[in-house]
């Protein structure tokens, strides 16, 4: 506290009086005790009290303009990786792109088991025969049914002319009889429209007593189309006892352009 003088007043005050630390000492006794300031020493201090209580805080003043941007830190340690989130949504699927160049072929794997046999499709045939019968010269032999063909291929048209699908066959046929004296016998086969004595049956004889003329011819023919099969007989003289034997198989295997 001060009692009424500059402090530079008072500092110039000790240094004229020049007080020694004793005689002060025992001024600032008189003061506490009389509460008054001697004449020379009215601007000496007391002993300072304790200090007080902390006041109250005061109203948060106005916030200042803010200062400049200061320059950016360095960069801070990464921190540790974060959880994995949910999978998104399968986007949608792209334009296909171009087909990629041929590899190179692989090698050939081992034969797998051979398959079950494929259906064999039914065998068409017929067989007809004659016996004990009279030939006649320049006539068509004639026979009967001795199997018969349940597929319409092969078909006795009447007794003396059997009819034959498209196809390709096997034809079997024998012809014998007794002939007397100086003789002949000739079989010529007729299909596809003509004679062929290229499948024919010649048996001659010159004996004056009787004897047996036999014959016997296998061919496979080509039909192409419907045709009329049959056997025409010719001799030179008297004939008996003739028989006949014909069979005809067809074969599994087709024309060009037909199907099967």
């Amino acid at each position: 506290m001060q009692w009424g003088r500059p402090d530079s007043k008072v500092q110039q005050d000790r240094k004229d009086l020049k007080v020694s630390q004793g005689q002060r000492d025992r001024l600032a006794q008189r003061v506490l005790r009389g509460n008054q300031a001697p004449k020379d020493y009215r601007d000496c201090r007391g002993i300072p009290g304790p200090t007080g209580a902390i006041g109250p805080i005061g109203p948060t003043g106005i916030q200042g303009i803010p200062g400049p941007t200061g320059p950016t830190g360095a960069t801070g340690e990464m921190g540790p990786r974060g959880m994995q989130g949910l999978t998104g949504a399968i986007g949608p699927t792209g334009q296909q792109g171009p087909t990629g160049a041929q590899g190179i072929a692989g090698v050939t794997g081992p034969t797998g088991p051979r398959g079950p046999e494929g259906i064999v499709p039914e065998d068409i045939f017929a067989s007809f025969i004659n016996f004990a019968a009279v030939f006649q010269d320049a006539q068509l032999i004639p026979m009967g049914i001795q199997t018969a063909d349940s597929t319409g291929n092969i078909v006795l048209n009447n007794s003396t002319r059997i009819e034959l699908k498209p196809g390709f066959y096997w034809i079997d046929y024998e012809v014998s009889c007794l002939v007397k004296g100086a003789n002949f016998i000739q079989v010529t086969p007729f299909y596809n429209g003509a004679a062929h004595l290229e499948y024919g049956i010649y048996y001659m004889t010159s004996s004056e007593s009787r004897s047996s003329a036999f014959g016997a011819v296998s061919m496979i023919l080509e039909v192409p189309s419907d045709t009329m099969f049959s056997l025409t007989f010719n001799s030179s003289g008297e004939v008996t006892e003739c028989t006949l034997t014909l069979t005809i198989l067809k074969l599994r295997r087709t024309l060009t352009g037909e199907q099967r």
